[in-house]
């Protein structure tokens, strides 16, 4: 079942009832957040260590839901492993390669400081938890794919440059070589061959639309977000030159240094 975020502005410090508003919540960016929502229902095949996967939230406003963690770490494959195999060892796990949605969300949140782990408690700066700065360091030094497979979206649809997108979800039995993809969803409208504003705002896919006010690399702040190209894989790329998410990455290339982030899909209900 989903987890509700709870975010609330308080401006008036001198109200009688300050004091209780302020219990069991903590103040990053001009919001309280609650320390704790509820911990996310998993299935019983899925095992992670639920301290190190955070959840994904789609926006940061009031009451968005979330249904799935991340990894809060790189996977990496000494050998180096390609889009496909990438996609097999994850669901061999009984998990999934994250998504755009989930890494452009995982990004926005561990630089900004608002982190839930899977059972709900928000990761805080604190002595004995380096969590927060490990995610920090993680998800601003990385080179992942994304499980964004892009397509030519179907005649008389409307997506945004006459493209879809799908995701892997599973491989045909006995045939380890054809893939089972959710049905291809029309891509929405979204930044392209621009910087990006890290915490602006995001499409329902997860993808950014907004244009950085300065077009300029600034870790945590900012993301240069490539063009489309039908038939390619999504990679994003995090380090000290400067963030980018590009949609035309061969799903054949490998290389040792190319992992992945790691997700749990939550119980429906």
């Amino acid at each position: 079942m989903a987890l509700r975020l709870s975010r609330q502005k308080f401006e008036h410090s001198k109200d009688k009832n300050f004091t209780e508003f302020i219990q069991g919540r903590t103040f990053i960016g001009g919001y309280f957040y609650d320390n704790s929502i509820g911990s996310l229902a998993l299935p019983k095949e899925v095992n992670i260590v639920r301290s190190q996967y955070s959840l994904v939230f789609p926006s940061l406003s009031d009451g968005a839901l979330a249904n799935r963690a991340i990894a809060m770490q790189q996977s990496n494959d000494g050998k180096g492993l390609n889009f496909w195999d990438w996609n097999r060892k994850a669901l061999g796990m009984n998990l999934r390669m994250a998504e755009v949605g989930d890494i452009t969300a995982y990004h926005r949140d561990a630089n900004l400081g608002v982190l839930y782990d899977t059972d709900g408690n928000l990761i805080k700066a604190q002595k004995g938890d380096k969590r927060l700065a490990q995610c920090r360091a993680a998800v601003n030094g990385t080179w992942v794919y994304l499980n964004d497979f892009c397509v030519t979206d179907k005649p008389g649809n409307s997506g945004f440059e006459g493209l879809a997108i799908k995701h892997v979800i599973g491989f045909e039995e006995g045939d380890i070589n054809r893939p089972i993809f959710t049905e291809a969803e029309p891509l929405e409208k979204c930044v392209v061959d621009a910087w990006a504003d890290v915490q602006g705002g995001r499409n329902r896919q997860g993808y950014y639309t907004d244009r950085a006010p300065v077009q300029e690399p600034e870790q945590g702040k900012t993301i240069f977000v490539g063009g489309f190209m039908e038939g390619y894989a999504s990679v994003f790329c995090a380090d000290w030159r400067g963030d980018s998410l590009s949609y035309h990455w061969s799903p054949q290339y490998a290389d040792p240094g190319l992992g992945v982030f790691l997700s749990a899909e939550g119980l429906a209900t």
